[in-house]
């Protein structure tokens, strides 16, 4: 079994918009650290708010908190968003599922959303 070295970070926020200048603060800082470019920087931290937008919008209890998990790895940086509450997404009662599935195709790498989980999972390779 072949395991992959990686730093790891984790981030938590309460799940109301006004946090988000923080998460994307805190991800800014991380993608400078890997040497992304400013126009990679933006768009991983418009992916990550998107992510975290997605859940305020698809799941409405806010009692708990949204979690963030950075792995930095030596060519690649991974992202895992998640909202810690029990109730889980809709499939069928998605808003907005449409426009943020072509941000995501169009802005990462590799992403993955898991709905059992209550996870979107996304990565961006180091140039």
């Amino acid at each position: 079994m072949i395991t992959e070295n990686y730093d790891l970070i984790v981030y938590e926020i309460p799940k109301k918009s006004e946090y988000f200048t923080c998460l994307r603060l805190n991800t800014s800082g991380i993608a400078n650290m890997l040497n992304f470019t400013i126009e990679d920087i933006n768009d991983i931290k418009l992916v990550v708010t998107e992510a975290a937008t997605f859940f305020i919008n698809n799941v409405e209890n806010i009692s708990e908190k949204i979690r963030v998990e950075y792995k930095i790895f030596s060519d690649k940086l991974s992202i895992s968003v998640y909202d810690l509450n029990t109730e889980l997404i809709d499939k069928d009662k998605c808003k907005n599922e449409e426009m943020f599935m072509l941000i995501m195709d169009s802005l990462v790498d590799s992403f993955e959303i898991e709905h059992a989980k209550n996870c979107i999972k996304f990565e961006f390779n180091c140039k």
